[in-house]
C-alpha cells in the first residue's frame, strides 16, 4: 500500500520513541527544551558514530538530521515508552584508530545500542562493539561487516539493495543491455560485481563495466566508451558530485538510452548542476522523497522537524538527510519494543524479531535476515524509482520495488 495513505496515528507510534544527541564523552538531560509532549524519567543511552572532516569524506548532514529527529520526538513525542534517550555522539576522522576509539568511548558510556551515520572505517568500530555485545545499526551499510556482521542491522539496503531493485526495474522496463560506469576502486569494483549479478539474475546478461578514476574531472571519454555499442541503459555507480557531469556528458554525446543512478545523485545540488541533462534520468530511492511524496504525513513531519530543529529548509532537505532522520526514528520504534528497561540483549532481540516495525518514510523493516539473499544484516531492500519530467521529480516505479 502506498505510504501516502498512512495517517498521523501511525506517526504517533513512531514518534513515541526517539533520541537526543549529546557530545562525545559527555552526558546531559535528554530533553534540552520544552515541547508539546516532552519525555521524562531515566534516559536510555544510545551511541552514534559519524565521519566528519575526513580526507576520505565528511557527512555532517547525517548527524544533523539525526539530531533533528531526536529533538522532535524527545520534545514532542514522549520519548521511548515515556523515557528520553541520551545519544552519545562521537565524530571519527575516517581512520580505523579513530573509529575504534569512538567505539571504546561508547562502551564506557554504557550504551544499549550504537548507530553509525556513515563511517568508512566502521569495521574497526564493529569489532569493539561486537565484543561488548552491543548491537550495531549501520544507517548506510557500505562494506564487509555492515552487510554480514554478527548483531548488525541495516534499515536500508544501501548499494546492495539499490542495485538489486534497480536491476529488477530495468528488466521490467524491457532493458536487454546495460553499460555500467564505475568508480575504479576496490569498493567500486565490488559494487559493479553486485550490480552485474543482480542484472544477470533478472535476465540482463549483456553487461559492460567501464571503470573510471575516482579523481576524474572530465567524463567524456568514459561515457564514450560506455555508450559505444548503444546499450539500452547506462547505469552510473559513482560518487554523487560527479553525477551531473556524467549526465551532461551522456546527453552531449547524443546518448538517448536510459540513464540510471543511485540515491545520492538525486541531491538538489547535483540536479541543479546537471540542468536539462537530468531530464528522463532514473534514480533509486530507499525512502520517500520530499520532492515526490510531499503530501505524505511522515515526509511532512520530517520537513517540519528539520526546519524547526536544524534550520534546514525544505528545498535543502535532500541528499543524505532523510536517511539520518529516518534511521533514528526507525531505531526508536524498535527500542520501544525492547521493554521499559532496554538492555543490549533486549534491544538485539527486538531488532531481530521477525515482525519488525513500520519503517519511517519507508516500507516495513524486518531484521530476521531474509530481506535480501546473501546479506544477513539487511532489514529492508525495497526501492522507489524516481525520474525527472519537465524539471520535476516524479514517481517512476508505481510503488515499492521488492528485489
Amino acid at each position: 500500500m502506498a505510504k501516502s495513505t498512512r495517517t498521523l496515528a501511525s506517526l504517533s507510534i513512531l514518534a513515541a520513541a526517539a533520541v537526543l544527541a549529546t557530545a562525545c564523552g559527555s552526558s546531559s538531560s535528554a530533553d534540552d527544551g520544552p515541547g508539546s509532549n516532552p519525555a521524562s524519567g531515566d534516559p536510555i543511552k544510545v551511541g552514534y558514530i559519524n565521519q566528519e572532516q575526513a580526507p576520505s569524506g565528511s557527512f555532517p548532514d547525517l548527524r544533523i538530521a539525526a539530531e533533528a529527529a531526536v529533538k522532535y520526538v524527545n520534545r514532542d513525542g514522549g520519548g521511548v515508552n515515556g523515557r528520553p534517550i541520551e545519544l552519545h555522539t562521537c565524530i571519527t576522522n575516517g581512520s580505523p584508530e579513530a573509529s575504534q576509539g569512538c567505539a571504546n568511548e561508547l562502551v564506557r558510556a554504557g550504551v544499549v545500542v550504537a548507530m553509525t551515520g556513515l563511517d568508512f572505517s566502521g569495521p574497526a568500530a564493529y569489532e569493539v562493539l561486537n565484543a561488548a555485545g552491543i548491537p550495531y545499526v549501520a544507517s548506510n551499510p557500505i562494506q564487509g561487516t555492515d552487510y554480514n556482521g554478527e548483531n548488525v542491522f541495516a534499515f536500508v539496503g544501501s548499494s546492495a539493495g539499490q542495485y538489486a531493485a534497480q536491476a529488477a526495474f530495468l528488466a521490467r522496463d524491457g532493458v536487454k543491455s546495460v553499460s555500467v560506469v564505475v568508480n575504479d576502486t576496490p569498493s567500486g569494483q565490488q559494487g559493479a560485481n553486485l550490480f552485474k549479478a543482480a542484472l544477470t539474475k533478472n535476465g540482463i546478461t549483456d553487461v559492460t563495466v567501464v571503470p573510471e578514476s575516482p579523481t576524474a574531472t572530465d567524463f567524456t571519454s568514459v561515457v564514450t566508451a560506455a555508450t559505444r555499442n548503444n546499450p539500452d541503459a547506462l547505469s552510473v555507480l559513482f560518487v554523487a558530485p560527479t553525477c551531473g557531469q556524467i549526465m551532461q556528458a551522456a546527453r552531449s554525446l547524443g546518448y538517448e538510452g536510459k540513464l540510471a543512478f543511485s540515491s545520492g545523485c538525486l541531491d538538489p545540488n547535483v540536479l541543479a548542476s546537471a540542468g536539462n541533462a537530468a531530464e528522463g534520468a532514473y534514480f533509486a530511492q530507499e525512502l520517500l522523497t520530499p520532492a515526490v511524496h510531499g503530501d505524505d504525513p511522515q515526509v511532512q513531519l520530517y520537513l517540519d522537524a528539520l526546519d524547526r530543529y536544524a534550520g534546514i529548509s525544505s528545498d535543502q532537505a535532500g541528499g543524505r538527510s532523510p536517511v539520518g532522520f529516518s534511521s533514528v526514528m526507525t531505531l526508536a520504534a524498535f527500542l520501544a519494543k525492547a521493554g521499559d528497561n532496554p538492555t543490549t540483549a533486549t534491544v538485539s532481540s527486538a531488532l531481530r524479531s521477525a515482525d519488525g516495525v513500520e519503517g519511517f518514510m519507508d516500507s516495513p523493516v524486518v531484521c530476521d535476515g531474509t530481506a535480501l539473499a546473501g546479506f544477513s544484516t539487511i532489514c529492508n531492500a525495497t526501492v522507489r524509482m524516481v525520474t525527472v519530467d519537465n524539471g520535476k521529480q516524479v514517481e517512476a516505479s508505481d510503488g515499492w520495488i521488492v528485489p
